[in-house]
């Protein structure tokens, strides 16, 4: 087996409430470097009936999530945002999606509120508010 990547699977019967939480048990002894991490960032990805969960083991109490929608947005535009973004340490990001005329962007900033580039992110992004129909940070934790 490689022990850098395998997968894990457990079969559960789903209770009389449809809408039940599933409470998961979940071995974190396998990741490498564990111990060293205060927090885990668990991020929920729900795609039609389905949920992938993906860990992150990190350093800061909270974080920020950047959420951006657009509609028209130009491939000019598209490259001066990620130009921006990129600045940033992204832990997590769920891609960039164009459907049609949408934009869709999100990801997790290992960034808090109370970091400099956070007001340095804030500046950069109200530079920019007037092409997009949404920018949003949202802290997580």
């Amino acid at each position: 087996m490689n022990d850098k990547y395998y997968t894990k699977a457990t079969i559960y019967t789903k209770s009389e409430d449809p809408y039940a939480d599933i409470k998961l048990t979940l071995s974190l002894s396998d990741l490498n470097g564990f111990l060293d991490y205060p927090y885990l960032l668990i991020i929920q990805s729900i795609i039609g009936n389905r949920v992938k969960l993906t860990i992150y083991p990190i350093m800061k109490k909270e974080i920020v999530k950047l959420i951006i929608h657009g509609k028209d947005v130009s491939d000019i535009q598209t490259k001066y945002l990620l130009k921006i973004i990129r600045k940033y340490d992204i832990i997590h990001t769920s891609g960039l999606l164009i459907e049609k005329s949408h934009f869709y962007y999100e990801c997790y900033l290992n960034l808090s509120r109370s970091d400099n580039e956070y007001k340095d992110l804030k500046m950069s992004l109200d530079n920019i508010k007037n092409i997009f129909r949404e920018i949003k940070l949202e802290v997580i934790g």
